[in-house]
């Protein structure tokens, strides 16, 4: 209980200080969007049983939102380069519900662009995130500064083979085309009797061409993360 009300204490504390900046309320982590895309979730048919559960039983297309999100709760310039999230909801969605959303009609997947998530434990992420509501909207040029060492250094790293989860969290995040990432649920899901764990991957040539690719421009203030990535979604976008 302790870790749980640190947690919810921290992100009121994002939130405030970030609400004072600017004027407006944001959500504690992933508050800048880098763009979203309309899409169509597609069911396929004769999935073996431990996959045909839940969402996926029955063959079906649906309509679907994705927000492309980096992880600060604070809207930072786009030097900061951090791990990306993607949010996808899937919309028009029947069947059993959790208490309290029987009346609901979505299913939402939270995914971030690795595998498994960097902190073990909710006490290991409480302390990271108490650095994280400290320093919120303060010390940008710091950031970016502590930003380009940490993509050097992790770039340097991952070259002999030893990328750090660590520096990546620490703004160090490679800046590659967003529309070929992976991006993962982390953690198992339970869909019907089985658990398991979900991930959205590029699939068309010109997505899997955008993996590991770096962007054409290195962000700055007039050249961002988002203004690079915008003429992707508008090619491959909705």
């Amino acid at each position: 209980m302790e870790t749980q009300r640190g947690l919810t204490e921290a992100m009121l504390a994002i939130q405030r200080k970030t609400q004072a900046d600017t004027g407006y309320a944001h959500r504690a982590v992933h508050a800048k969007a880098h763009g979203y895309l309309k899409a169509k979730f597609e069911v396929l048919p004769d999935l073996p049983t431990s996959l045909a559960q839940g969402l996926f039983e029955s063959p079906a297309t649906y309509d679907t939102i994705l927000r492309f999100s980096t992880t600060p709760g604070d809207v930072l310039d786009d030097n900061v380069s951090t791990p990306r999230g993607v949010a996808l909801k899937v919309l028009g969605v029947s069947g059993a519900r959790l208490p309290g959303s029987e009346s609901d009609t979505t299913q939402n997947y939270v995914l971030g662009n690795s595998p498994s998530f960097q902190v073990a434990t909710a006490a290991g992420f409480l302390k990271q995130l108490k650095i994280l509501a400290a320093t919120t909207g303060h010390a940008e040029p710091v950031k970016e500064a502590l930003s380009v060492l940490s993509r050097t250094t992790n770039a340097g790293l991952e070259k002999v083979g030893l990328k750090s989860a660590t520096l990546t969290t620490l703004a160090g995040q490679a800046i590659t085309e967003l529309l070929g990432d992976s991006f993962y649920s982390q953690a198992a899901i339970l869909h019907g009797d089985y658990f398991a764990k979900v991930v959205l991957a590029p699939v068309a040539t010109e997505l899997v061409a955008l993996s590991g690719k770096m962007c054409p421009a290195i962000p700055t203030r007039s050249a961002s993360q988002s203004s690079v990535t915008l003429p992707r979604f508008q090619q491959y976008g909705s």
